[in-house]
């Protein structure tokens, strides 16, 4: 320590005496504060950096821990909260499985119901309506009205040929060359000619082509045919059979012979005849048939 104080004194003796050295001074008065500022042990500097790593740790350790507990908050909520939901969806498929058995009753009781509705009422009614359809179909009804319609055209026959027996010749109510039969009157051609030209003769003659729709109008046609074959009017147009007044061909009385129709070629127009004066046989309608129209009486 004396000699930091000598040379203390010995710098500031030299600092009065000269002024202009002034750098020199500081320059020295630095290297006196360096001397005195003591430099750090080894011993010091891994003591301090020793306990700067115990720390580091320390704090990793409570990180870690608060982080764990954190977890296993967390674990332990959503267990709970799984426990719950378990609870509550066991509860409701209790709950829809007793309202599924209500309404799988409810459907019984249903089914059973109609069950007895479809063997009760209706039925009983369906069974009524058959009983009056039967009984509108019976035979005696429809044998009443056959009679009936027979009785009539009787009578009318009979008025017919009264009438002509007392004329001589004309039936009053077909007129000139038409035989009556039943309530229609029919014209037998004397010559023969193509489908087309019967069709639009009978026409022209305020009549059509005879359209057959019963077995009793069949057999009067048989009679006047004289066995020879006659054009009806019955033809095959876009595949197909039409008669002229537009009578449904399905559901009209059919007259054909064995293997009847045929239709053989697609580029040729067929059309219906009564064959020899017996059954129906198609041909082409370009050949000359005599023909036979009808009308009603007048």
């Amino acid at each position: 320590m004396s000699v930091e104080y000598e040379d203390l004194q010995t710098l500031q003796e030299d600092t009065k005496q000269s002024n202009g050295a002034g750098v020199t001074n500081q320059i020295r008065q630095a290297i006196m504060m360096k001397r005195r500022v003591p430099e750090p042990s080894s011993t010091l500097i891994c003591s301090l950096s020793a306990v700067c790593t115990g720390l580091i740790f320390i704090i990793i350790i409570l990180i870690v821990t608060i982080t764990r507990q954190g977890v296993g908050e967390t674990e332990q909520s959503l267990e709970v909260k799984l426990r719950n939901m378990s609870i509550e969806v066991h509860s409701r498929v209790d709950q829809l499985y007793v309202e599924n058995s209500g309404m799988a009753e409810k459907l019984t009781d249903f089914e059973s119901f109609m069950k007895d509705f479809s063997k009760q009422a209706v039925a009983t009614k369906v069974t009524n309506i058959k009983s009056l359809v039967n009984l509108f179909l019976s035979d005696e009804i429809t044998g009443s009205l056959s009679s009936d319609n027979q009785r009539i055209l009787a009578a009318v026959g009979k008025l017919t040929d009264g009438l002509r027996n007392s004329n001589g010749t004309v039936d009053p109510l077909c007129g000139s060359d038409w035989t009556h039969f039943g309530l229609n009157c029919y014209y037998l051609s004397r010559n023969a000619r193509p489908w087309d030209y019967a069709k639009k003769h009978c026409e022209d003659k305020k009549g059509q082509l005879v359209v057959i729709k019963g077995l009793d109008e069949m057999n009067f046609l048989r009679n006047i045919s004289q066995s020879q074959s006659l054009w009806i009017g019955l033809s095959y147009e876009k595949e197909i059979w039409t008669w002229v007044d537009g009578t449904s061909y399905e559901r009209s009385p059919m007259f054909w012979k064995d293997g009847q129709p045929s239709i053989r070629f697609k580029s040729v127009r067929y059309c219906a005849h009564l064959e020899n004066g017996e059954n129906w046989r198609t041909s082409s309608c370009t050949y000359s048939y005599r023909y036979v129209c009808e009308k009603k009486t007048l």
